[in-house]
């Protein structure tokens, strides 16, 4: 557990906006700043942390502001006028098609695959539907494997969100603006340009049920039972990896195969993405050591 930083380990920092001059103080790790290494270090201080205006201040090593900058322009988020039943016909539609509907293929999907990497999900939205069923949905397909799920308002995000998604703790986070259909901050293995052949797992587990004859109820279990058992298969590979009864890629794919069923497309990648994310583990690293003893060991002979 992370040790609480006492009083006296932080630095009490006299700020003034550089646009109306408003002043307040902030306090931040001593550390944060004598350990960059840097003459100067840079704090980014968002909209409300003083006032309405987002700026960088620079700091010396003793905790003084030596210089101010500003952007020539912030890009910022509205609500949308327009409330959700006039966007999007609900109808007989379930939770999945709607939440589908709101959000696009790319963050409805690039959502799935970091609740499956276990990597949290924050959602802006002013849209009631989402503060009431976004995080239930989740905790029901995921169960006890379910990340950490914030739905806030813009307002929210600004004031406190926002300090805590881009804080380091919080880099693999996956933020988007539901409102917008924008992504503002995602993990670098999403950083390509969005392809649904990336996604295969994403698009069969969908495919498994039937939106027209199946209730939500009964869509949510089948999904839920699919999803635990993706991740308990994961647990199951990563455990033979890790103790060499797998110890190549080939023979690891081959046991994916077999043990996933033909329903879902549980593919290599996404295998890959999980055991990186969810359990920290490099099966190719772990791979590449063996072949490396195996070749020592071969050496003597």
């Amino acid at each position: 557990m992370q040790r609480e930083i006492t009083p006296e380990e932080k630095k009490k920092i006299h700020v003034v906006c550089p646009v109306c001059n408003s002043d307040d103080y902030i306090f931040i790790p001593a550390m944060a700043i004598s350990g960059t290494g840097k003459g100067l270090t840079s704090i980014f201080c968002p909209v409300d942390t003083i006032c309405e205006h987002s700026f960088q201040i620079f700091v010396d090593n003793n905790g003084i502001v030596r210089g101010y900058e500003t952007s020539d322009y912030e890009l910022t988020f509205t609500p949308s006028e327009e409330p959700l039943e006039e966007r999007i016909e609900v109808g007989d539609k379930g939770i999945i098609q709607i939440i589908k509907a709101i959000f696009g293929d790319e963050i409805f999907y690039k959502s799935l695959r970091s609740a499956l990497n276990n990597n949290e999900i924050y959602c802006i939205t002013e849209q009631e539907y989402l503060h009431d069923n976004l995080g239930p949905f989740f905790q029901k397909l995921f169960g006890i494997y379910c990340p950490e799920i914030v739905v806030c308002t813009m307002r929210e995000y600004n004031r406190t969100v926002r300090k805590t998604v881009y804080s380091s703790k919080h880099k693999q986070a996956f933020l988007f603006n539901a409102d917008l259909t924008a992504i503002i901050k995602q993990p670098e293995i999403f950083k390509e340009r969005f392809r649904m052949e990336r996604f295969t797992l994403e698009e069969s587990l969908l495919k498994m049920v039937d939106f027209n004859k199946q209730s939500d109820e009964e869509i949510m279990q089948i999904l839920h039972n699919t999803i635990v058992n993706i991740i308990e298969l994961s647990v199951l590979l990563k455990n033979d990896v890790e103790s060499k009864v797998i110890d190549n890629r080939k023979e690891l794919e081959r046991r994916l195969q077999k043990e996933s069923g033909k329903k879902i497309k549980f593919d290599y990648a996404s295998l890959d993405s999980i055991l990186k994310n969810r359990f920290d583990v490099d099966v190719e690293r772990i791979f590449l050591k063996v072949n490396e003893k195996i070749d020592k060991l071969k050496t003597l002979f």
